[in-house]
Parts: structure tokens; C-alpha cells; sequence
């Protein structure tokens, strides 16, 4: 098309300056042919300038084409290099065994990245979903907390529906939401309570251990994504009083453990065919 249209154009107004004249194959007529063919020469000596502009063009084209194609794909890699990389991470952590109750692989769950990550593949390196690790925050203290007061029985009246009705779902679903598998697995040996207000829920286990047990776990795996997506939340500081929660295994308190007596009065009641569960008050 550069060479195309110049030529075009010169052939059009030579139509019009060579009116008139005859055509002489000598230097009069050479001449001749320069002084009247001047405009028409011009337009035509700009198809091989066009040319090279054009594809120079071209060539930046392509050129950019290519430069936007290695970028999509070296972000793609990127994208996937981090998912692998956390995958990895939690490989080296292994395999871990907590109170002799709940023995773990650390294998992370694919949907853990896509939750706790923010990022198209096409944009490369994903950046931590601040708000996800917050919510998990938040829950994962309130929990501690929770069990501290189970555990110590702070409130008798409150214990009960404290450990079946909040702190056993509440453990089962940030385990599912985190992907923590051998935590949901506790369902194969944990008991079903008689209808609550027309709900059963379901035991984390049967002891105080199986509850300190997936604490920890929760804790700890946690405490690992934190440190894989290098994001450290302020607000996630386990005050000195529930550390034993996540360490040692000082849950007696002088009496026999709450969680148990809770677990054995299910069981009573399973064993017995007792229909609705009555409210107790726990010593």
C-alpha cells in the first residue's frame, strides 16, 4: 500500500501534466519531461520513505505484540510459581503430632491460595488478601478465648451450650474453610447430641486434648500462612494467660476435665434413648 498509493497518485497527475506534449526520446525532451513531470516525481519518490516508515510501523507492532506476550506469560509464571512455592512451604513443615490426639500432614488445600490471595494469573504475583487473614484473626483468638472459658468452667451455666452449640461448629468450619482435613476427620470418633432446638450438633472429638489438639493446629498452620505471605496482623497477639492452650498440657485444674464430663453426659443420654437433651449445669 506505500508503494501502491504513491504510484497511484503519480500516475494520475502525470495524466494532467503530460497533456499537450508528444513524447522525445532525446535531451530536449528528457528536459522537458522534468520541468513538467516535477509534482508528479515528488509524490512518487515518497513510496520507498512510506515504505520504510510503514514497516518500521509494522515492526513496533510486532515488536510491542511480542514484549505484551512475554509479559502475559511471565506473570502467568509468576502466578503459578507463587502457588507452588506455598505448596512447597507447607511440604517442609511435614508432619506434625499434637497431644498424642491429632497427628497431621500440613498438606494445603488449593482453595487456601485463591482465599488468602488477590490476583488475577494475568497480573503475576498475587498480594495477601488482608481482610481473609483478619476474619481468620479474629476467629482463631475468639476461639482460644472460648476454650480457656470451657476449660475452666467460668461460667456453669453456660459451659454446655458454650463447647456443643458455638465452639465444636465453630472449630469444624474455619477448619473446612482453611482446608485442615485431619481436624474435620475428628467427626469418626466425636458423638452427636440429642435435638437442640431441633438441631444436632456434633462433638470435636471427646476430649479436652482433641479440643487443644486442632487449636493448635488452627494456630499453627495459620501462623505459617502468615509467615509465607509475609503479612503480619497487629492484632493477632495471644495474651500470656491462654498460652497453655498452645503449649503443654496443663488442662486438669484440679477437677476433672469439663470437656469430658460434657462428652460423657451425651453419651449417657445416647445410650440411655433419651430423646431431647436436658440442660445441665456442670461442676
Amino acid at each position: 500500500m506505500s508503494i501502491f498509493t504513491p504510484f497511484t497518485y503519480f500516475l494520475e497527475f502525470s495524466s494532467y501534466a503530460w497533456e499537450g506534449y508528444d513524447l522525445r526520446l532525446d535531451a530536449e525532451g528528457f528536459k522537458k519531461f522534468t520541468e513538467i513531470s516535477a509534482l508528479p516525481l515528488a509524490i512518487l519518490s515518497l513510496s520507498l520513505p512510506l515504505s520504510i516508515l510503514v514497516a518500521r510501523f509494522h515492526g513496533s507492532q510486532q515488536t510491542a505484540e511480542q514484549i505484551k506476550n512475554t509479559k502475559q506469560k511471565n506473570n502467568l509464571d509468576l502466578f503459578h510459581s507463587h502457588r507452588k512455592e506455598m505448596f512447597s512451604y507447607f511440604d517442609q513443615v511435614g508432619e506434625v503430632e499434637y497431644l498424642g490426639q491429632l497427628k497431621v500432614k500440613n498438606n494445603v488445600h488449593p482453595r487456601v491460595h485463591k482465599a488468602f490471595f488477590v490476583g488475577k494469573p494475568v497480573d503475576g504475583t498475587p498480594v495477601p488478601n488482608v481482610v481473609a487473614f483478619m476474619r481468620v484473626s479474629n476467629e482463631l483468638k475468639r476461639l482460644i478465648v472460648l476454650l480457656d472459658s470451657i476449660i475452666k468452667n467460668e461460667n456453669p451455666e453456660l459451659t454446655w451450650s458454650r463447647y456443643v452449640v458455638d465452639f465444636c461448629p465453630s472449630v469444624y468450619k474455619l477448619a473446612l474453610h482453611l482446608g485442615l482435613t485431619e481436624i474435620l476427620d475428628l467427626t469418626e470418633r466425636s458423638l452427636q447430641t440429642n435435638p437442640i432446638a431441633g438441631y444436632r450438633y456434633r462433638t470435636l472429638g471427646l476430649t479436652t486434648k482433641d479440643s487443644a489438639a486442632s487449636i493448635r493446629y488452627l494456630f499453627e498452620f495459620y501462623d505459617n500462612l502468615c509467615d509465607f505471605a509475609g503479612i503480619k496482623i497487629e492484632t493477632f497477639i495471644i495474651n500470656d494467660e491462654y498460652h497453655y492452650i498452645l503449649s503443654g498440657d496443663s488442662f486438669e485444674f484440679g477437677r476433672r476435665k469439663v470437656i469430658e464430663q460434657i462428652t460423657d453426659f451425651i453419651d449417657f443420654e445416647l445410650r440411655t434413648q433419651i430423646k431431647e437433651h436436658k440442660h445441665i449445669k456442670l461442676n
